[in-house]
């Protein structure tokens, strides 16, 4: 099926029969894409509220990079619930309570 609105597919995960689908956009988006499959007897969505975080830099990949932005992360107790990487991106999603705090954490590296 195809959805006539913005969005971006970041993953697909299959698990004893299910397929996850983590999708991210604006959140009229997210809402609209909620409402098409709401009623769907193929789909269901989960009740976790999620937002991605994207950090882009060059060497984003590297071991000690990771490693500080995890260490940051846990010394502001926020919650990764999966980790994303390009070569030039590590997108974290976290819980959508946390995640200006998570930006924020970002922040604190690069000042």
């Amino acid at each position: 099926m195809f959805i006539g609105i913005r969005h971006i597919f970041l993953n697909l995960t299959s698990s004893s029969g299910d397929q996850k689908i983590l999708a991210t956009g604006p959140s009229e988006n997210i809402i609209a894409i909620k409402e098409i499959f709401k009623n769907s007897s193929n789909f269901k969505l989960s009740q976790q509220q999620l937002s991605s975080v994207t950090a882009t830099c060059t060497g984003i990949t590297s071991g000690e990079i990771t490693e500080k932005i995890l260490n940051q992360m846990s010394q502001e107790n926020i919650v990764i619930h999966q980790l994303l990487q390009t070569a030039m991106s590590m997108t974290l999603i976290v819980n959508s309570d946390q995640k200006e705090k998570c930006i924020q954490s970002l922040h604190k590296l690069i000042a």
